[in-house]
Order: C-alpha cells, then structure tokens, then sequence
C-alpha cells in the first residue's frame, strides 16, 4: 500500500508537470496575441487554472487520499469542473504536441539540406510580420477555447438523463409466455465518482418507469471504497421487478474489496445481497414464466489482480461452472459479465445474449463505422457499446450510468431495455 501511495503522489508530480507545460505554451501565445493586455490575462487565467486544478497539487502531495477528500469534501460540480479542465488540458497538451511535430521535422529538414547543399549560405529569412503573427496567435487560440468549452459541454452531458438503449431476443414459438417479457439493464453507476443521490434517484426512477419484469445491473456499482456500499445498497433495495433483481461483479466491486483487511471479498458480496439482489458469482438461476422459463447466468470478473489465487477466476471456468447447471432445453441462456471481452469465450459457448458494460463506451466517441467505435480513451478495445453479432450470438454493451472521468462527448449516459419476442 506504502508503494501505492508513492505511485500516485509520483502521478500527481508527472501531472503538474504536464499542465505547467501546457500553461506556459499558453502564456506565450496569449503575450504575442495581445501585447497590451497580456500580462493581465495571464495573470487571471494562471489564477484560475492554478484554483481549478489545484487537486492534482493535492495528488503530489498528498497522494490518492487527498484526492478522494477534495472529491468527497468538495459540492459535486467543483470535482466536475476540476475533472473537465484537466481533461481539456489533456486533450489541449496532446494537440500541441500532435500539431508541433510535424512542424519540428519541417524544420530539422531544412536544417539537414542546408548542411548538405553546396552552396553553405543560409537562406535569408524574411523579416517577420508583427501583424501576421499576432493574428496567426490569434486564431490559433480559437483551439484551447475550444476545446475547454467542449469539456465543458461534456461534462454537463455526463449528468444528463440516460438514453435508452433497446434490444431484441427472439425465443421459441413455443414460449410464448415469454413474449413481451422486458429486461432492464444499468451498468457502471460508480458510486463514489462523481454520483449525487440525485441522480441515483434519477436512475431509480427510470429504470422502475419502465416496468420490468427483470432488472440486472453489470457490474462496478461502486468505485473504490466499503464505505460507498451505503448508497449502494439504499439504491438496489428501491429497486422491485416481478421476477427479481440481479447483479455481476464488477472489477470495482473487487478494488473495493480490496481496501479491506484481507481483501475480505464477503465484505462486499454480503451487503449487496442482503438487500435482496441475487448477486451471481459463476452462478445461473432458473427463471420460471408460467409453463416458460429462461436462463440467466453471471460470471465472475476474471483474474482480477491483488486476490488472492484461490479466488481468482477465469472466463473458461467461470463459463464450465454457469452452464453446468443449464439443461440444453432450447429455453434463452443470457449471461451477465461486466468485461465485454469475455464474449470472445462466449463466441464459442452454447449463450444467446450477453450483457456487459466496463468500458463506459469510451465516454469520448468520435464516431462508428461498422462495429469498430473510434474513441481516443480505448483505441484498442474491440466491443466499446451498442450490439455485437457472431453466429447468432448477441452481446451488448451497455454504455454506463457513471465513470471515473465526468466527461461525456457523443458518448450519453444508457440504460438499456431488452425485449424477449417469440
């Protein structure tokens, strides 16, 4: 733990670097942009950005403890404003450097034809246009602007309604009391991040709007400590649907766990089922409709680090343990499973939905084509959200209700309805 610590006061250092870095290209191009009243915006600009993203100090000097007391200490739209600057001074720092690169190379280009020209003399420059750069600094300004105001924009859009996602599950003819029958899905609520008792009111509110016969929720309702399982459980026992509540781990509820003395997993597993929800831990459950039934399946979250090996799990066992205990009787088989990738053991498995969630659908969504979503967050991940198809097998990935960064951009908070039709 003593390691962590350091980790992360090293992480709040290397952070404050990079926004000082940024901050002084800004400075420079606020100079040459506005000679007179320059030095006076750096001045107000510089406090600002010094009061907003004073937390990242808090983090270098403090560590992950600090941090969390600003974020708990503080009213919930100054973590949010915090979070969103330091995210466009991310965005505003990678640009620059994105954009500069090219004009380095143009540059150490020219030095490197000069050097092996024959004639020796360097070229003269032309004097330079006081009026053209300061314009050009000008415009380029609009960039940073921009930028700041989009974080913004998403930051608000992090706290927005969730949109509902929809989804179709065929069944049998034969089960034709299955019919009709809607399954509610939330994911990733992170409570702890970012999440007032007003949205999780909201959040209650909406999935019981829709009338489900079934609610499950995928994973990561709390973030990181016991402590937020208080709001977690308040939040799953106003939760009723006529066939019951369930639940999967997620990789936060075992991070919670692991704040305990031992990594006491029960500590975490105990509390949320006592309230009623029927947590599945590499477990399946026999749902009766009438004359009809259905499977529904959870799996653990697999080879979560810091556990000790006797309580680690893998997708191929996690899988063996649910459907030994599944007849092969045509009835639908829906697994929950926070981690998406494990559809990639699903493909293989005798499933026809999975439920997943994690990857908050990348909360920064540049756009779709096909199935591959073009997000700076997770570039490399296969299943971001939305509905995946391989050979009659479906897995959707819910989009998250919360996340550890509140910043949304084309990325919109989800609860997702899957219908069952014979």
């Amino acid at each position: 733990m003593q390691a962590a610590h350091y980790a992360f006061m090293f992480l709040g250092f290397t952070i404050s670097l990079f926004n000082a870095r940024v901050f002084w290209a800004l400075r420079r191009r606020l100079l040459v942009a506005f000679p007179r009243r320059g030095r006076a915006l750096v001045w107000l600009c510089g406090t600002f950005c010094f009061v907003m993203l004073s937390p990242t100090l808090a983090l270098t000097f403090g560590g992950l403890s600090a941090l969390r007391a600003f974020r708990d200490l503080s009213p919930i739209w100054v973590a949010i404003a915090y979070m969103a600057l330091q995210f466009g001074f991310w965005v505003y720092g990678a640009s620059l450097a994105l954009l500069s690169a090219p004009l380095e190379l143009a540059m150490r280009w020219r030095q490197l034809t000069r050097m092996l020209s024959r004639d020796p003399q360097p070229l003269e420059d032309k004097p330079e246009n006081p009026e053209r750069r300061r314009a050009l600094t000008r415009a380029s300004l609009t960039l940073p602007a921009a930028i700041v105001a989009t974080a913004g924009a998403g930051a608000v859009a992090s706290q927005d309604v969730p949109r509902l996602g929809r989804l179709t599950l065929r069944a049998r003819r034969e089960s034709s009391e299955l019919d009709g029958l809607k399954i509610a899905q939330f994911s990733d609520v992170h409570i702890g991040s970012y999440m007032s008792n007003e949205r999780l009111e909201m959040l209650r509110e909406r999935l019981l709007a829709l009338k489900p016969d079934i609610i499950v929720c995928t994973g990561d309702l709390i973030d990181n400590e016991l402590g937020q399982l208080t709001q977690a459980t308040a939040l799953l026992r106003g939760l009723a649907a006529p066939l019951g509540v369930y639940m999967c781990m997620g990789n936060h509820e075992y991070i919670s766990a692991l704040s305990s003395p031992n990594a006491d997993v029960s500590r975490v597993i105990k509390p949320l089922r006592e309230t009623g929800t029927d947590l599945l831990v590499n477990e399946s459950r026999k749902i009766r409709v009438g004359s009809s039934h259905l499977w529904l399946m959870g799996l653990d979250y697999p080879e979560m680090r810091g556990l000790p090996p006797l309580l680690q799990s893998t997708t191929t066992r996690s899988f063996d343990a649910c459907l030994s205990a599944v007849n092969d009787d045509g009835a639908p088989r829906i697994v929950l499973a926070h981690n998406p990738a494990q559809f990639r053991e699903g493909q293989k498995r005798p499933i026809d939905l999975m439920l997943s969630g994690h990857t908050h659908g990348g909360q920064v969504s540049l756009g779709r084509v096909g199935r591959y979503e073009f997000t700076p967050v997770l570039p490399f991940e296969v299943y971001h959200r939305g509905e995946y198809l391989h050979e009659g097998r479906k897995l959707y990935v819910n989009s998250g209700y919360g996340g550890w960064l509140p910043v949304r951009i084309n990325c919109p908070p989800e609860i997702t309805l899957v219908t069952l039709q014979t």
